[in-house]
């Protein structure tokens, strides 16, 4: 039954305004189902797993920090994050040498995509600067040992 303004007694207004209110909250009710599944299918959308919750991908090899990602770090970062860093022109504030600040580095998500890393972000030049700065990229065997160390928790092995 279509809502009737009670004080209207013309009938061509009354009819006139049950057609506008009875469009009114057909128009209202398919924005308010409208707007619920949208918040629904945002709501699940969101419940995807962020960078740091990725799962290990079980390749048999183990990463060892000392033997696998010092090294590639020594190589190809400490010239300009390390407290002895040798380029003068290129200062980083990440003390890599540091193994603390390279894991809280490693494994901070990314503010430009969060399925990495910080460090994966920047070796793979999402994040700007990308690293090595002014530089060639890490060939991908590099960049995937040092994902499989991130996505193991970046141990101190």
């Amino acid at each position: 039954m279509p809502f009737r303004f009670p004080c209207i007694s013309n009938t061509r207004n009354s009819l006139t305004m049950n057609i506008q209110v009875t469009t009114y909250l057909r128009v209202f009710k398919y924005k308010t189902l409208m707007a619920f599944v949208f918040t629904f299918l945002i709501s699940i959308i969101g419940c995807k797993k962020s960078g740091n919750e990725q799962t290990p991908i079980d390749t048999g090899v183990v990463i060892s920090y000392k033997t696998d990602i010092k090294p590639i770090m020594a190589n190809h970062c400490y010239s300009c994050h390390s407290a002895n860093a040798s380029d003068p022109e290129s200062p980083g504030y990440a003390m890599l040498d540091n193994f603390i600040e390279l894991k809280d580095y490693a494994l901070k998500p990314s503010t430009v995509n969060p399925s990495y890393t910080k460090l994966q972000a920047r070796l793979r030049f999402i994040e700007v600067p990308g690293m090595p700065f002014k530089k060639a990229p890490l060939n991908d065997s590099l960049i995937k040992k040092i994902d499989s160390w991130v996505k193991a928790g970046a141990p101190n092995n």
